[in-house]
Formats: C-alpha cells, structure tokens, sequence
C-alpha cells in the first residue's frame, strides 16, 4: 500500500510539479508561489525548488534553485523519509543569486492566502465506537467524559496520525491534546504546519477561554468577614440559603467565594455567600439575614436571571453553529465560539445589548505571521 502512495505521489509531481508560470521576479523582490514541487535527495545540494518538469523516479528529482532556509520539521504534508522528501507547496519568497529564500512558511496547496489560524485542542478520531465513527475532528466546547472520550468540532482533512506523537488509544477511538495551525473554511479546520504536543510549541498558547471571577465585589465590612463571636454554621447553611436568594424579587445569581476556605470541601464558616439582585440591595441582605448568618455580601446587578437565560439563547439563534456554549455569571452572558471572524459577532452583540453584557471567545485564533 505504502509503494502504491508514492507511485500516485510521482504521477501527481510529473502532472503538476513546475512552479507557478508568472516570469521569474527581479533578483531580491519578494515573490508568490501558488503551486511548486520541492524535492530533496540524498547526497544532494539540499532542498529543490523544481523550476522545470519533474523526472519520475523514487524520490522524484529536478532542476531548479536550492532553497537554503528550507526546514521540513516545518512543513505539513511532505512524502518520503528523512533525507528523501518532497511533496507540492505554495510559499512566498526571494531570489538570491542562484538560491531561493523563503520568507514564509510552506503550506499545503490551497491554504496560502488565507488566514491562518492557531488553537490549543484535543483531536479526536473515532473508528466507529459510537455510531458511524467519523475521521480525525478538532475538539472544540466540552469533551464528553467517556472512555474513549467523545467531542464534537470541524473535520481535519489533512489530518495524519502517522505523523504525530503523544496520542492515546483505546477501543477504536484516536485522540490527543495538540496545539494546531490551521484555516478554517467551509465548517473544516485544515493544516498548515505540523501538529506539536503543548510542551514541544513555544509560542504563547491561547487561553483555552474566558475565565469566571468569582471574587467578592463587597468591601470588608467592620470586624472582619468572620467575627469570632459569630453562631458555628452546619454544612447545610449554603443548600438552605441558595435556593431561598433565588427567590428574592430582581434576583440575578448566587455564589460562593472560596478565598479563605483552604480546604478541598465548602465549609461555610470559611466562605462568603455572594448574591446579587437588581433592586433593593438593603431589602435583600435583610431578608437573607433571617436564613444566612455567615459571611454575606449582596450586590446590585443590571440583569436578572431570567433576562441573562433570554440572552444566552438569542446569542446561539444569532450565532448558529459556530457557538460551542453559553453561560452566564458576573451579570454578563459569555458565548463560546469556533471562531468570531473579524470580531463581528462581539459587534452584533454589543449593538443589541450593549457593550459588555455578552462577551465572546474564540476557540480559534489568528496565529502570529512569520517564520
């Protein structure tokens, strides 16, 4: 099967291995290479950029200028081994003399000229475990928590398990935690540089998404957030007072603050009882003095409950099947997205309700240009 690929690799090279026909640029000017066939040779000069046809041989040979910053650790979609490699690329670069010099990145056929994108992510393959199976899929929103694990995202075409490490295996299920370069076009997440396990990238990896603050907003009150002479709580203070601050009139939310507690369980002598309302803050706290004795801090909020739970679906209608979740806290909606393309739906969002009330996070983002 192997000999098999690289004869249909030959036949692909020989029908369409010359470069783009544009009449080669001045000495130093920058230039596009839409199509062009490299090839590297043992005891060669070193990486080929092949000008003319390519001679069908294993590995593909031809003529051309050697491309002297050429890395393929670097580059997605090669063939061969280690010292015979080719495949078809589309890059820009320079002539200097009679060598050419990239100035950026190779990318598969068909990915240059369009934006290029980076992603921290779980890429999962299922062989047919659950349902039909499907090919190689970026993760994007939660990961269900099965054995094999299950997820849901845009399809990888290009994507080879061949040539990636740190993958686990179980049943028939593929999958792995990889930061991804990549386009996004037409519901499809394709590569453009090689996939690198979280420890080999070095670059700054995006934040996986936004963060909640659970921080109480209330000032210290007089005697400390937890006077010694105050009644002990039992452990069943916090499921008595939550459900009774929902029902306050404007109620928003109800948390916890967990900056004293050290300890793994919620000891509700050691926490603050957050809520927030949007009317009649003093009424509030009264009423929740008569359930709730420990540390209490009531806010005001703009929204209620309800009014954040109207936004969040509205967001997903407006959003469609780019949203991955929705959730809301800190008296905003925050609406998880594949990718928010020239900030467009933050826009739409903040016309309609205004700057800050919902706020959007992209799985995906540009990826830094260069080398």
């Amino acid at each position: 099967m192997r000999t098999l690929s690289v004869v249909l690799m030959l036949a692909l090279l020989a029908a369409c291995g010359s470069e783009s026909s544009d009449p080669p640029a001045k000495d130093g000017a920058v230039r596009t290479i839409d199509r062009a066939t490299v090839t590297d040779v043992p005891a060669g000069d070193g990486p080929i950029l092949c000008t003319g046809p390519v001679r069908e041989s294993a590995p593909p040979q031809c003529e051309g200028p050697v491309i002297t910053n050429w890395d393929w650790a670097k580059v997605w979609g090669a063939a061969g081994e280690v010292g015979a490699q080719f495949g078809d690329f589309c890059f820009e670069g320079k002539d200097v003399g009679d060598t050419f010099e990239l100035t950026t990145l190779p990318r598969p056929v068909g990915t240059c000229g369009t934006q290029e994108y980076l992603a921290r992510a779980s890429v999962l393959e299922d062989g047919g475990t659950f349902g039909q199976g499907h090919g190689p899929q970026l993760c994007m929103g939660g990961i269900r928590l099965s054995m094999p694990p299950q997820c849901d995202g845009p399809d990888i075409p290009n994507w080879s398990w061949d040539k990636v490490t740190g993958e686990s295996r179980r049943s028939q299920t593929t999958y792995g935690v990889y930061v991804v370069h990549g386009i996004y076009v037409d519901g499809d997440f394709t590569l453009t540089r090689p996939p690198l396990e979280p420890q080999q990238f070095e670059g700054e990896v995006p934040a996986d998404a936004l963060e909640r603050d659970f921080k109480t907003p209330c000032l210290e009150p007089d005697g400390g957030w937890f006077p010694k002479d105050r009644p002990k709580l039992d452990e069943y203070a916090v499921e008595r007072a939550a459900p009774f601050a929902e029902k306050l009139p404007g109620y928003s939310e109800v948390w916890i603050d967990q900056q004293f507690n050290e300890g793994t369980e919620n000891d509700p002598n050691k926490i603050i009882l957050n809520v927030r309302v949007t009317k009649d803050v003093k009424g509030a706290e009264k009423a929740m003095r008569t359930v709730w004795k420990g540390a209490l801090c009531v806010s005001k909020a703009t929204h209620t409950e309800a009014e954040l739970q109207r936004i969040q679906q509205e967001t997903r209608d407006m959003a469609k099947g780019l949203v991955l979740s929705t959730s809301s806290g800190d008296d905003h909606v925050d609406v998880d997205v594949i990718l928010d393309e020239g900030g467009r739906l933050q826009k739409a969002f903040d016309d309609k309700y205004g700057a800050g009330v919902v706020r959007v996070s992209s799985a995906l983002s540009k990826a830094p240009s260069g080398m």
